[in-house]
């Protein structure tokens, strides 16, 4: 009987480690959209949000594409299957008719909306990250029969994450008179500017999505000791493009109305593991150097996760002190006292304020 109810045992834990379709609670948490398109990450929107659908495994992403949802299935292993559908459209003024768009798998992009009706989109669920496989948006007419081509040039790979940081951004504003005369710059009150952003470091690589109202992306190497950052690459882009720019340094005051950019990198300062600052940066077009963002003139980063400082092959920025408590936090931003099987970031405070990020992997 000892053993009936161990096997049973044995068995209700195995069936209980399965993986489950993800709740809707915790899908809910996932509000920041990431597109790839050529393995670079252009766009970013912090605008989507995740429903329940109709049925079980089904749900509705808002704000996915032209502001409109689409329909997803989520199965219990994680798998993602979004069936061709309309997400929105527009009038044609030349043929005189409404014009749709449809989702559809990359490598259906040339086919009619009969041809591709069976096929998928297809993407997983994962350690709080949906991903959509290659996709793309084919124009078609009021009678779905034909295919006027691809509303994007380039296929996209999408990521809808949860926000791993915020950002309290500063900006310059451009001021006029009733005249619509150009009377200079002023600074905004950050505060009122915080921002969803998404933090990804790889080695000594720190990536920032989203951390402005231009959906801006920065990118910066940790370098030294630890202590500071310096920019390397930065893009962002536009809905229906998919433009690179240049993340650039700007003058400390701004006297003139067209602002040209320096060509100093764009420097920052790692207060401590989770707190970033930057400042004076703008996006710009690299070929024609036009601004297509507003000029930043502060930028505060709060991380949920704290950066690994090891990398710079210096175990500390602390100053030295007794040791008053110690975290451990996985790769999905949990936290525990004990650490996690695989990678975890070991955070130690110490009695002057100061703490140490430890790479730890068990």
């Amino acid at each position: 009987m000892k053993k009936t109810l161990l096997a049973i045992a044995a068995l209700v834990a195995a069936t209980v480690s399965i993986n489950a379709m993800p709740s809707i609670d915790e899908l809910s948490k996932l509000t920041l959209k990431l597109d790839k398109v050529n393995d670079v990450t252009y766009y970013t929107s912090d605008f989507v949000t995740i429903e329940e659908g109709q049925s079980d495994g089904t749900v509705y992403i808002n704000n996915f594409a032209n502001d409109m949802r689409i329909i997803a299935s989520i199965d219990d292993e994680g798998n993602v299957s979004i069936a061709p559908q309309t997400v929105g459209g527009d009038y044609d003024y030349d043929t005189y008719e409404t014009v749709y768009y449809m989702i559809v798998p990359a490598a259906a992009t040339s086919k009619t909306p009969y041809e591709v009706y069976s096929e998928r989109v297809n993407g997983t669920y994962k350690d709080g990250v949906l991903t959509i496989e290659p996709w793309n948006l084919i124009i078609t007419g009021s009678y779905f029969s034909d295919n006027r081509g691809t509303v994007y040039t380039d296929n996209i790979t999408t990521t809808i994450v949860a926000p791993n940081a915020t950002a309290t951004v500063g900006f310059w504003e451009d001021q006029y008179n009733d005249d619509w005369d150009f009377t200079g710059w002023v600074k905004n009150d950050p505060a009122s500017a915080n921002k969803n952003a998404y933090v990804v470091q790889e080695g000594k690589v720190v990536t920032v999505y989203n951390y402005d109202d231009a959906f801006n992306t920065a990118q910066f190497t940790i370098e030294g000791s630890g202590k500071s950052l310096v920019s390397v690459d930065g893009s962002a882009a536009y809905k229906n493009k998919r433009n690179t720019f240049n993340f650039v340094a700007i003058p400390e005051e701004l006297t003139e109305e067209e602002v040209t950019p320096t060509d100093a990198s764009v420097r920052g300062t790692i207060i401590d593991p989770q707190n970033v600052e930057w400042g004076n940066c703008a996006a710009v077009e690299p070929t024609a150097g036009t601004n297509h963002g507003s000029y930043v003139y502060s930028v505060k980063l709060a991380l949920d996760n704290p950066l690994d400082l090891t990398v710079t092959g210096i175990e500390s920025i602390a100053a030295g002190g007794n040791i008053t408590g110690v975290k451990y936090v996985n790769l999905a931003g949990v936290e525990s006292s004990e650490p996690f099987n695989g990678v975890n970031i070991k955070v130690i405070t110490y009695d002057n304020g100061t703490t140490q990020a430890v790479k730890v992997i068990r």
